[in-house]
């Protein structure tokens, strides 16, 4: 499996409002011929093609720009990377070969987003 990779820290998640602008990190891959994202606006298939941005080190790097749904407060997606040969897809839990059940989408969640601070925060657990 090739390694795909979407940072879901402003990296690689911007909100405006009304759309998401997501980027996805390829290791290079032969013969690409489409790198899309899928979403369910209104609870239809829909998909989104991804434009090649520069290269980041070693990696590829993609990135589109979809609304979120206007329906429910969480919008799902998930990445498809086509080859002439073969197909790939990242979800929450990693790459697979089949289009994955919704439950392991990414998430997001418009109305209810974490504090700006917590992303520079150190937690800790003790028992």
């Amino acid at each position: 499996m090739p390694f795909l990779f979407h940072p879901q820290s402003e990296d690689g998640l911007s909100f405006d409002g009304t759309h998401l602008t997501v980027t996805l990190h390829i290791e290079p891959i032969q013969d690409i011929s489409k790198v899309v994202l899928r979403h369910e606006p209104d609870n239809e298939q829909f998909f989104v093609e991804m434009s090649q941005l520069e290269d980041k080190g070693r990696l590829q790097t993609w990135q589109a720009r979809f609304p979120i749904n206007q329906d429910r407060d969480v919008t799902h997606y998930v990445f498809k990377v086509q080859t002439t040969t073969a197909q790939y897809w990242l979800d929450a839990r990693g790459v697979t070969n089949r289009i994955p059940p919704k439950e392991y989408h990414f998430k997001f969640n418009a109305e209810h987003r974490p504090a700006d601070w917590v992303q520079s925060q150190v937690f800790y657990q003790s028992s």
